[in-house]
């Protein structure tokens, strides 16, 4: 059980929200807690730290939404590549778009095990620099599948039903 499931009994939080619990926070000897430059020696190499990151992981953290008037993930970690958001409680494609929004080196996400509403998937457009995308335990269909407008060049990872389906589609 993750930090921060722990910290909101279940509750439903934000990207950010989930994102600084992992991240940003460090326990200090006071009870306040800062996230971001403003932050302690501590806090502000924490801070710091994930400008460089590369690979992302909130599994579990019960991820709802992304509240607009906190920080971008792309401002957080302009280096991020490798993004994993399975098993959170994300329902739309539009609440993930606006997750990676601007990340403009990411290849590879994972969204599986969240219950994301399969009629969303007109609402994704695949950033230029995705080039694989995990979506395993969805009740999807390949209609839905062939709505998101997946590139050429890209990869998708989708299980339909009990059976895992791979699919790469090459570039022309």
């Amino acid at each position: 059980i993750s930090f921060l499931s722990n910290m909101s009994g279940g509750a439903a939080v934000s990207f950010f929200q989930a994102f600084s619990y992992k991240y940003l926070e460090i326990e200090d000897t006071n009870d306040c807690v800062i996230v971001g430059p403003v932050a302690s020696k501590a806090k502000q190499q924490a801070f710091l730290s994930t400008k460089n990151r590369k690979t992302i992981s909130l599994t579990g953290e019960n991820i709802t939404h992304v509240d607009d008037s906190e920080e971008k993930l792309c401002d957080l970690c302009p280096k991020l590549v490798d993004l994993d958001l399975a098993d959170n409680k994300i329902t739309s494609w539009q609440q993930v778009s606006a997750i990676i929004a601007g990340c403009e080196n990411l290849r590879c996400l994972n969204v599986s095990e969240n219950p994301i509403d399969p009629k969303s998937c007109d609402l994704f457009q695949f950033p230029p620099s995705l080039r694989v995308l995990v979506w395993q335990k969805a009740n999807v269909t390949w209609e839905d599948v062939r709505s998101m407008h997946i590139m050429p060049s890209k990869t998708a990872n989708i299980a339909l039903g009990d059976f895992l389906v791979f699919t790469s589609f090459p570039t022309p």
